[in-house]
């Protein structure tokens, strides 16, 4: 039998998704939070993990953040 190969927990020989969240900087913690407890990130190894970056500059946005302002003006 092969041994699995791993980083941190993660098994690197299968498939993998990765999602990709650009958000309001105010909101960044709780959204992490939230996305850690979903995935049972802290719970089961191996499950995934996240991650916060900050974005200096994005290109290809402006028709997204108008149609997102417009529904989430209340909630920011």
């Amino acid at each position: 039998m092969v041994p699995k190969k791993t980083f941190l927990g993660l098994n690197l020989t299968a498939a993998h998704d990765i999602v990709l969240f650009i958000v309001e900087e105010n909101l960044c913690s709780n959204i992490l939070d939230r996305i850690a407890a979903a995935g049972k990130f802290d719970t089961e190894p191996g499950s995934g993990l996240a991650i916060q970056l900050a974005v200096e500059d994005a290109v290809g946005l402006t028709a997204q953040i108008r149609e997102l302002s417009k529904k989430v003006e209340g909630e920011i």
